[in-house]
């Protein structure tokens, strides 16, 4: 995997779910790279290959969004 820092780095390969709480399904990935984020203060990142099945609406002034699958 190539980070932001554009160093390349041995990760982590994991098959895994998706839940989002209060959503009554699940998505089934069969690889996912593992990743420490925590630095960031994340837990996980959606990608563009989950992202292309969906519309994503951001409302930047309002701090809040909308997924629609």
């Amino acid at each position: 995997m190539t980070s932001a820092t554009h160093e390349n780095e041995i990760v982590p390969i994991y098959a895994g779910k998706l839940r989002i709480t209060g959503l009554p399904f699940e998505i089934k990935m069969r690889s996912a790279l593992g990743a420490n984020l925590r630095p960031q203060g994340l837990i996980a990142l959606i990608g563009r290959d989950l992202l292309e099945n969906c519309v994503l609406v951001v409302n930047g002034p309002d701090g809040s969004f909308s997924l629609s699958m």
